[in-house]
């Protein structure tokens, strides 16, 4: 879409108004065709988007003819920097905005995770550090039950939430805000008090686990996310770095509490490597499940 001369920020702010820069769009491209992020186009490398108050995603629900144009509402910060993030929104700014490892789950769960749909149809699903909701609402297309975990739930993640899915979807879709950075029993009383208050009841257990970029303190995450899985439970992680790094960040917890771990290659699926924000990926951000 854009030549060496345009991006994404020069082309698509809002400040240039709802159709984006006249002076990017020609031959056949404009606003609607290139202001968005899709498995097609490499505009994920810049992410996060921290002047875009509403991203549009292209998805593509497994068994649909047409895709689905999630419209994303994020904590609008035009001129602004983390720190002044941080400034305005204290310790939870990051929770408003869409991330390289929410975004390369969701393309992941496009593809069903290269599972089979079967595993994904009624199975309980839930993630930890769900942002704006990408990824969950990625999986709660394909069939499952969704748990969105995350330490500040914003309305922008609310609105996405009604937004972007249908009424008999969202139903399938709970919110719970809790700080994992706790101990074990601490961590699964208030997981299971959040659970209670949102019918219908369901045990502590689940058949699919997700987490992108936020796979922070393992020392309490592996042992929360190995106490709510059962025997053959998949846990998916997108924590944007490279297999060494990753290893030596959390590979003694990844082998403490799982007897296996497969390394997914990204495939081209998409872009993150070159974000800014993705420093420790080397020449890919691969899956790990």
């Amino acid at each position: 879409c854009f030549g060496e001369h345009f991006s994404w920020l020069t082309c698509c702010s809002e400040t240039f108004g709802p159709l984006g820069n006249p002076r990017c769009w020609s031959q056949g491209y404009d606003f609607s065709t290139c202001c968005k992020l899709a498995a097609s186009n490499q505009h994920d490398a810049g992410i996060p988007y921290f002047f875009a108050s509403n991203l549009r995603v292209e998805l593509q629900p497994h068994g649909r003819n047409d895709s689905v144009e999630l419209q994303l509402y994020q904590r609008s910060a035009i001129g602004q920097s983390a720190s002044d993030l941080v400034r305005t929104h204290g310790s939870g700014w990051a929770a408003g905005l869409l991330w390289t490892g929410s975004y390369q789950l969701l393309r992941w769960y496009e593809c069903l995770a290269d599972l089979p749909r079967s595993m994904w149809l009624r199975r309980h699903y839930i993630e930890f550090g769900g942002g704006v909701g990408a990824s969950s609402i990625a999986a709660a297309f394909n069939g499952a039950y969704v748990t969105l975990v995350d330490a500040f739930v914003t309305d922008e993640l609310l609105d996405n939430l009604e937004v972007n899915l249908p009424s008999q979807v969202r139903e399938r879709v709970k919110v719970c805000q809790m700080n994992w950075t706790q101990p074990l029993q601490e961590n699964l009383a208030q997981l299971k008090t959040c659970l209670a208050e949102r019918p219908p009841a369901q045990e502590l257990k689940f058949d699919l686990i997700g987490c992108g970029t936020s796979i922070y303190s393992p020392s309490y995450m592996m042992p929360l996310i190995h106490a709510i899985s059962k025997p053959r439970t998949r846990v998916f992680v997108a924590p944007s770095v490279s297999v060494q790094t990753f290893l030596d960040r959390w590979g003694r917890f990844a082998s403490r509490y799982f007897q296996q771990m497969l390394v997914r290659d990204d495939m081209g699926l998409t872009e993150v490597h070159r974000s800014s924000w993705a420093p420790h990926c080397g020449d890919d951000c691969p899956f790990f499940e």
